[in-house]
């Protein structure tokens, strides 16, 4: 799947929760800013894998650095070619 679904994704996610305005906050720490959760965390992992077939390693700091912004889960992506 392409980087453009991948992206729609995650902002429909975020729409989900609430969130209307987040290619707005890409750069934004969502876990500090209260956006992002740790459940929130695993359910994104969760739902990459079934959607995308992407297997991410929540225990490597730097894959798990990249959920705290919009920008870096979308850099998840990019790098799971």
């Amino acid at each position: 799947m392409s980087n453009k679904k991948f992206e729609e994704f995650l902002i429909k996610y975020f729409k989900n929760k609430g969130v209307k305005d987040i290619l707005k906050r890409k750069n934004e720490n969502l876990i500090q800013s209260g956006v992002m959760d740790s459940l929130d965390i695993v359910t994104l992992v969760f739902e990459i894998k079934k959607n995308f077939n992407i297997k991410i390693d929540i225990t490597n700091n730097k894959t798990l650095n990249e959920f705290s912004s919009f920008k870096g889960l979308i850099n998840i992506k990019k790098n799971n070619k």
